[in-house]
C-alpha cells in the first residue's frame, strides 16, 4: 500500500468518527472527538473538545489534558486529578512521575497517598500490587537525609574538589589510600551530582558507618530512574533490613537492568579501569630511556584513537545498551594492551613474520566489507570502517617503530603481522553479523 493510499484511508477514517459523534455533546463523546483531531494534527481543536469534556467531570479526559498536553498545567497535576477519580492510567502514570522514576525529586509521601486511594477505590492498573508495595516501604523508610555527623566540613569540600580525583579511587585504594570514610565525604562533597543509589551502597554496607538499611533504602527511593531497578534495590535492601551485616555486598549496578543503568556503571569501571592502568603503566616504563618512554606515549595515544574509533564505529550500536557496548570494548582493548606490554618485558614476543600474507587477507576482508550493503542497518558504516582502519595503521606504524627502539632483536615483519592478525579477527567479526 502506498504513503499516498495509507494516509487517505486514516484520514477517511478519523473523518467517519468525527461525523459519528458530531451531533453529540457528551463528555464520553467529546473526549473521542477531541483525541481523533489530535491525532490528524489539529492540536488546538482538539484541546478544547478535551477540556469541554473534562470541565463534565469525566476522569478520562481530565487524564489526556496531561497526557496529550491538552491543558495549560503540568502533566502530573491531571494525572493527580484523574486519579483521585479512580482512572486507573493515572495512577501508573503518577507513580512514574513522582517516584518510580524521579530520581532525587522523588515524593515518597504523595505516593503513599495515592496508593491508599488507589487501596480505597480497589484500583488495578500494570503491575499495581509490586507497585503499592514498594510505595508502602519507601515511605516506611522515611526521610533520605544524611546525618550531619557524617557530612563534610566545608573546608573537606574544598579539599575534595581541588584533588580533583574520582571518590571512587578512594574506595578502591587507587593513587591514595583505601579510606571509607573519605569516600563517603567525597560524595558528599558533589551534592549536585550525586547518585543516591551509590549513596545507598555507604549506610547498606556499613562503609566507613555503621550500617543503616533504612536510611540505604530510603536513598534508593529518592535515587531511581528506572521502576524495574527500583523493584530489585528496594526488594533486596527490605529483606536484610534486620541484619547486622550483610553476606554480600549490596551494589546498585547488581540490579542495573535498563540501558542508561548500564552506561552509568560501565564509566564507573572505565573510570577505575583507566586509573589501575595508569599506575601499571607507571610501574612499567619506571627505568626505561627517555627516548622509549616518549616513543610509548606516541603509541598509547594512537592505540587510544583507534580503541576509541572502533568501539563507536564497528559495534552495533541499535540497542539502549550501545553507551555500555561502546565501553566495555574499549575497555576490553585496553586491558589487552596493557597484558601485551607485560608480555614483551617478559621476553615474549609475536612470531609470525609472514607480513605479506596477513596483510593480503585483511585486504581482502577489508575489500568485501566495503562492497556490504547491510552494514548500515546495524548503525556500522563504511565511513566508520574506513575512518577507523585509518586510525589502526597509525596505531600499528607507532607501536612497531617503538618496539624496533625497545626490543632491537625483534623485526618489523613480526610486530605488523601480529597487529594486522589481531585487525583481521576484528573486520571479521562485521562479515559474521551479515553472514
Amino acid at each position: 500500500m502506498s504513503n499516498k493510499v495509507f494516509f487517505t484511508l486514516l484520514i477517511f477514517s478519523f473523518s467517519f468518527s468525527l461525523i459519528a459523534y458530531s451531533g453529540r455533546n457528551d463528555a464520553q463523546s467529546l473526549l473521542e472527538r477531541g483525541k481523533a483531531l489530535m491525532e490528524i494534527g489539529k492540536h488546538e481543536e482538539g484541546s478544547r473538545l478535551i477540556q469541554k469534556a473534562a470541565d463534565q467531570d469525566l476522569p478520562e479526559a481530565i487524564f489526556w489534558l496531561g497526557y496529550a498536553g491538552a491543558g495549560k498545567g503540568k502533566e502530573v497535576s491531571y494525572y493527580e486529578k484523574a486519579a483521585e477519580k479512580g482512572f486507573p492510567r493515572a495512577f501508573e502514570l503518577l507513580f512514574d512521575q513522582i517516584l518510580f522514576q524521579a530520581g532525587s525529586d522523588a515524593d515518597v509521601i504523595k505516593a503513599h497517598k495515592f496508593a491508599e486511594i488507589a487501596r480505597k477505590l480497589n484500583v488495578q492498573f500494570n503491575d499495581s500490587t509490586t507497585k503499592l508495595q514498594i510505595i508502602d516501604r519507601c515511605f516506611e523508610a522515611g526521610s533520605h537525609d544524611i546525618p550531619a555527623e557524617d557530612r563534610p566540613t566545608e573546608e573537606e569540600k574544598k579539599s575534595f574538589k581541588a584533588l580533583k580525583a574520582s571518590c571512587d579511587f578512594f574506595k578502591e585504594g587507587l593513587g591514595v589510600p583505601r579510606d571509607l570514610i573519605k569516600y563517603r565525604k567525597c560524595l558528599l562533597s558533589y551534592e549536585e551530582d550525586i547518585d543516591n543509589n551509590f549513596l545507598a551502597e555507604i549506610y547498606a554496607n556499613g562503609w566507613g558507618v555503621k550500617r543503616n538499611a533504612r536510611l540505604a533504602l530510603a536513598l534508593v527511593c529518592h535515587g531511581s530512574g528506572v521502576t524495574a531497578e527500583l523493584y530489585g534495590l528496594v526488594g533486596t535492601l527490605y529483606s536484610t533490613k534486620d541484619q547486622a551485616k550483610l553476606k554480600k555486598d549490596f551494589l546498585f549496578c547488581d540490579h542495573v537492568t535498563s540501558g542508561m543503568g548500564a552506561g552509568v556503571c560501565a564509566a564507573k569501571n572505565a573510570d577505575i579501569g583507566k586509573k589501575k592502568r595508569e599506575i601499571e603503566f607507571e610501574q612499567l616504563v619506571f627505568k626505561w630511556t627517555e627516548t622509549q618512554k616518549r616513543l610509548f606515549a606516541d603509541v598509547r595515544k594512537e592505540a587510544s584513537r583507534f580503541f576509541s574509533e572502533h568501539a563507536r564505529e564497528e559495534m552495533d550500536m541499535s540497542g539502549t545498551s550501545r553507551d555500555q557496548i561502546a565501553i566495555n570494548e574499549e575497555e576490553m582493548l585496553q586491558d589487552e594492551f596493557i597484558k601485551s606490554f607485560k608480555a614483551f618485558e617478559e621476553g615474549v614476543f609475536p612470531n609470525d613474520t609472514d607480513f605479506k600474507k596477513a596483510d593480503a587477507e585483511l585486504n581482502l576482508i577489508y575489500s568485501r566489507l566495503m562492497k556490504q550493503k547491510v552494514l548500515e542497518s546495524l548503525t556500522v558504516t563504511k565511513a566508520g570502517i574506513k575512518g577507523t582502519q585509518r586510525k589502526w595503521l597509525k596505531y600499528r606504524d607507532a607501536l612497531t617503530e617503538f618496539a624496533l627502539a625497545k626490543y632491537p632483536t625483534t623485526r618489523a615483519d613480526g610486530w605488523k603481522t601480529w597487529m594486522t592478525k589481531k585487525r583481521v579477527e576484528q573486520l571479521r567479526t562485521l562479515e559474521d553479523w551479515y553472514q
